[in-house]
């Protein structure tokens, strides 16, 4: 095993990278090593994905909703519809979970299809109450990093295969762009 400087990544063939190049959607180790085990999300044996994110107080979990209504396809005064194609974007908070290898940019902290987190259900209705035909065409969560890492722990291992930077951000936003 070759030893690294500091801010820099072991691969497994021993050549040395950056650290900013860990988990950044790009491979840079000649053994692709570098992109492997960069799960965005680390889930406690403990959390069940459908419950809300709870609060001291017992309150509602905050949600917050941006709309923005990118075409309108058709109007008709006849059927007293309206036809659209919108993004929705929903930012929570899920302080039972703790993320790892988070970039700058968000849109490189994706949620692997399949993680089992907590998201907002959503239904949307007219102003009558009734329900009106959606078609989701995608669905994509990414989590924001909000702060610095905590700090690294040299000893920690991956799989017992090399000393590793992972750096573990604990609580932050979480966004799921629809």
């Amino acid at each position: 095993m070759k030893t690294m400087d500091d801010g820099q990544y072991t691969c497994e063939d021993g050549t040395c990278i950056s650290i900013d190049h860990r988990c950044d959607l790009l491979a840079h180790c000649p053994d692709l090593t570098d992109e492997i085990n960069c799960n965005t999300i680390k889930l406690s044996e403990t959390y069940i994905w459908e419950l809300p994110p709870p609060l001291p107080d017992g309150s509602l979990t905050p949600v917050s909703v941006f709309v923005n209504i990118t075409s309108v396809r058709d109007v008709s005064l006849i059927d007293l519809s309206i036809s659209f194609d919108m993004i929705l974007v929903f930012t929570w908070r899920d302080p039972r979970l703790t993320f790892q290898h988070l970039r700058d940019n968000m849109d490189q902290n994706p949620v692997r299809e399949g993680v089992g987190v907590w998201h907002p259900e959503v239904f949307i209705e007219d102003g009558d109450g009734s329900s009106v035909d959606v078609q989701v065409r995608g669905r994509q969560t990414f989590v924001r990093r909000v702060g610095p890492p905590n700090p690294d722990i040299p000893t920690r291992l991956n799989e017992g295969r090399q000393s590793i930077n992972i750096q573990i951000y604990p609580r932050t936003v979480y966004t799921m762009l629809i």
